[in-house]
């Protein structure tokens, strides 16, 4: 029993990948914190590399900035051992309860795009089907 429970485990690592994540104040901007997420698959005994995210969260008088990743899995066909990944990054921003002194509150928004990874045996790695979500955080990067 417990050979077949590590054969499952071991099965489920190699057709899933996580998202891992770090976080740091930014040193610059004391009211700005950065997340940087690493997704990562289980490919043969080894960790591969599918992307790498930044997302950021700001406090200003005017507006509350936010972002966010979600990930999902989905089983592709029978002859794709991986699962597709899709990655959605969401942009919003929020007025505060309270402006400063003089500030005006700015009009709030949100944003979402979607990317999805999908497995190209020929280039042995994740492949994303789509840029938008690289594009919005060079849009929201330079904030």
């Amino acid at each position: 029993m417990r050979r077949q429970l590590f054969g499952m485990f071991a099965w489920l690592a190699a057709v899933m990948a996580w998202p891992v994540a770090s976080v740091a104040q930014d040193a610059e901007v004391p009211d700005r914190t950065l997340v940087e997420l690493t997704t990562v698959t289980l490919r043969g005994g080894e960790l591969g590399l599918i992307d790498r995210f930044l997302a950021y969260s700001t406090r200003a008088c005017s507006l509350q900035e936010t972002q966010a990743f979600s990930f999902k899995a989905a089983p592709e066909a029978k002859d794709n051992p991986y699962y597709a990944i899709t990655v959605t990054m969401s942009d919003r921003g929020t007025p505060p309860e309270e402006t400063c002194s003089g500030g005006t509150k700015r009009i709030s928004y949100t944003r979402s795009v979607t990317a999805t990874y999908r497995w190209d045996a020929d280039k042995a790695r994740f492949v994303a089907g789509s840029d938008a979500v690289q594009r919005l955080q060079e849009q929201t990067g330079a904030r």
